[in-house]
């Protein structure tokens, strides 16, 4: 089963932990993919950003990696 769950701006900036200016930076520099509009409102599916913070903490953990043997 596909999980189509969809979160609301406010909603991301606290998963993220970031605030709106920054979503939309991020948007532009393609750190998350760019919402979608349901009913008027910009959401993003929860799954794809999910996958964008699980790829973030995997890069995080290869730059600590990468320092210590350095």
């Amino acid at each position: 089963m596909i999980d189509r769950k969809n979160i609301t701006t406010p909603q991301l900036c606290e998963l993220l932990g970031i605030s709106k200016n920054t979503v939309t930076k991020y948007v532009r520099m393609g750190r998350i993919p760019a919402p979608v509009v349901v009913g008027g409102r910009n959401v993003w599916r929860e799954s794809e950003v999910l996958a964008c913070k699980d790829m973030w903490f995997q890069q995080a953990r290869k730059n600590v990696h990468m320092k210590k043997v350095a």
